[in-house]
């Protein structure tokens, strides 16, 4: 059986966002897009240091995001 569907998908140029990744032709960005099952996520990255492709079950994504909620409580010394 072949399955259709339709992926929610975010693209973000990252020109605004971050100055160290800004390569030569100033057309980084970041894309993530919703698995089909809608169990996890794609994230692809494109910027000076090439190209990188990750891909984070939703229970991955939460503990990541949780992750850097808590790093960026913490105090820094």
């Amino acid at each position: 059986m072949i399955e259709v569907s339709r992926r929610l998908s975010a693209f973000v140029p990252l020109k605004e966002y971050c100055t160290f990744s800004l390569g030569p032709d100033n057309h980084d960005y970041i894309e993530v897009c919703e698995w089909a099952n809608m169990e996890g996520y794609d994230i692809d990255i494109e910027d000076r240091q090439g190209s990188r492709h990750i891909k984070l079950t939703y229970g991955q994504f939460l503990a990541l995001k949780k992750a850097i909620k808590k790093l960026e409580k913490q105090e820094r010394v």
